[in-house]
């Protein structure tokens, strides 16, 4: 059975053309960019006819002709991601497709699964495959942002859940218990440091109580007489949740923050003689704040300038191999952490802080 067309009817094509007339002279962005091509590939039952083709980024259209015996998808990829694709297209039959490409290599496919892959080389208005240099807009710097808030939130429902485990460990008299839980309040309210400077009142009761109630227990070993001020310490938690759920940091000051964590902490434990040595797991706590942080922004630094965003992300895996290394590995003591340790975390949250430091710049900001 043979595929027709189907008829167009006279007065539906004349209104359609109108409305589309009419929407190209209201948009003049969609009639400035006129699509490239059409570039026609063959696909027969072996290969790709061209098998190689070259285009120039933005848009491009593509003709595509199945000349093959049985129906194809034919698709642009990316390593294993698909960029576009056409599907269906019926033996001796050819379709169209318009996608938006950008410089660098493509692999197309052309049939069957084991048929060898064409080669589409999209190049620049230099001629070369190199990336354009995008800076993200003001709208797309709202994702990461959002991502951080959702992150946040599951950051401080921990955090009041810790708190209230430790009154509760108090009021049953259990002092190892209240320790923990001790240890479990103070990495939930550091792990979000980027954010402290934009609620440095919160913050502030909140190390007040902690300070107060660590001497108790870790110094003096006892839990006598903190029933009140572990009740102090959830209330100071809650106003310290509400006030960073409230809370929409600007992309601006969520970087800086991380940056000024990790650069404060790099001088910090690479101090020769420390007035108080600064506990690693202090330091880790605030790090895999500031970690995740930049990482959030990944995506948008790889379209800016993926070198930066390479280096970016070969310095925070040294420093969470670093803190590995230092007895640090996931919020967990795994052996005590000395000088030589201290150091060599401290080189690489310098590096950390350093490559962040050019993130405002990378992406515009």
């Amino acid at each position: 059975m043979s595929l027709k067309p189907i008829p167009e009817p006279k007065h539906l094509a004349g209104s359609l053309g109108m409305v589309l007339a009419l929407l190209i002279v209201a948009t003049p962005s969609l009639a400035a960019e006129a699509p490239f091509g059409p570039v026609a590939v063959v696909v027969t039952a072996k290969a790709c006819e061209p098998n190689e083709l070259k285009v120039p980024a933005g848009l491009v259209t593509f003709q595509i002709t199945n000349r093959s015996s049985r129906a194809l998808e034919w698709e642009i990829l990316k390593g294993v991601m698909v960029i576009d694709e056409r599907e269906n297209i019926a033996p001796g039959f050819r379709q169209k497709m318009t996608t938006r490409l950008e410089p660098g290599e493509y692999e197309i496919t052309c049939g069957l699964l084991d048929n060898p892959r064409g080669r589409l080389i999209v190049v620049n208005a230099a001629g070369t495959t190199a990336a354009n240099v995008q800076k993200p807009s003001a709208t797309e710097l709202i994702g990461p942002v959002a991502e951080y808030r959702v992150w946040l939130a599951g950051e401080l429902s921990a955090l009041d859940a810790a708190a209230r485990s430790f009154g509760v460990a108090v009021s049953a008299g259990d002092v190892a218990a209240a320790k923990a839980r001790w240890r479990e309040v103070r990495a939930g309210v550091l792990r979000v440091a980027p954010i402290e400077p934009l609620i440095a009142a919160e913050a502030k009761a909140v190390d007040v109580d902690l300070t107060a109630l660590g001497a108790a227990i870790f110094d003096r070993n006892t839990i006598e007489g903190l029933a009140q001020p572990a009740t102090t310490l959830i209330t100071d938690v809650e106003a310290f949740r509400r006030a960073a759920r409230a809370l929409t940091p600007t992309p601006e000051r969520l970087i800086a923050g991380a940056i000024s964590v990790a650069k404060t902490l790099a001088d910090r434990l690479g101090e020769a003689a420390p007035q108080r040595p600064l506990d690693l797991a202090e330091a880790e706590a605030r790090l895999r704040g500031a970690i995740r942080v930049v990482e959030l922004f990944g995506p948008l630094t790889e379209r800016a300038d993926s070198a930066a965003a390479a280096e970016l992300r070969a310095a925070a895996a040294g420093l969470r191999e670093a803190l590995a290394k230092a007895g640090r590995a996931a919020g967990v003591e795994t052996r005590p952490a000395g000088d030589d340790d201290r150091r060599v975390v401290a080189a690489a949250a310098d590096s950390f802080a350093r490559s962040s430091a050019r993130l405002p710049a990378i992406l515009g900001l």
